[in-house]
């Protein structure tokens, strides 16, 4: 089952490092880039609980299945990526790191009321 995952969506930035250029920060152009040439490819997203069920029922999936996560509670994942992703018909799960809940060191600010129960 391939599983996709971003942390941040933003453009890079000239202190980016290597590192954080080639794993952990995909332009947002790029992103979109990235959707479309899934749906083009005709791949369905599903979520981990439907993965699951296929696992332990049997239950049928889509002949191209994949799931898509978010990692660390970046804001740029809602503001960015959640239009992006159901402007296409697509779902994804979020990870949330629960420790940044309120801490204004963590920009930005993230609460729990700034992200959807369902994507």
């Amino acid at each position: 089952m391939p599983v996709l995952c971003w942390h941040q969506l933003r453009d890079w930035r000239p202190s980016d490092g290597a590192v954080a250029r080639n794993e952990l920060i995909c332009p947002p152009r790029l992103f979109r880039g990235q959707l479309d040439a899934l749906k083009h490819d005709e791949w369905t997203t599903i979520s981990p609980d439907q993965y699951l069920t296929h696992l332990t029922t049997g239950a049928k999936l889509p002949p191209k299945a994949v799931i898509l996560t978010f990692d660390d509670s970046q804001g740029s994942q809602i503001s960015e990526g959640l239009p992006d992703l159901l402007a296409r018909g697509m779902t994804a799960t979020f990870f949330l790191m629960t420790v940044v809940f309120g801490n204004e060191g963590w920009k930005p600010n993230v609460t729990s009321n700034t992200w959807p129960t369902r994507a």
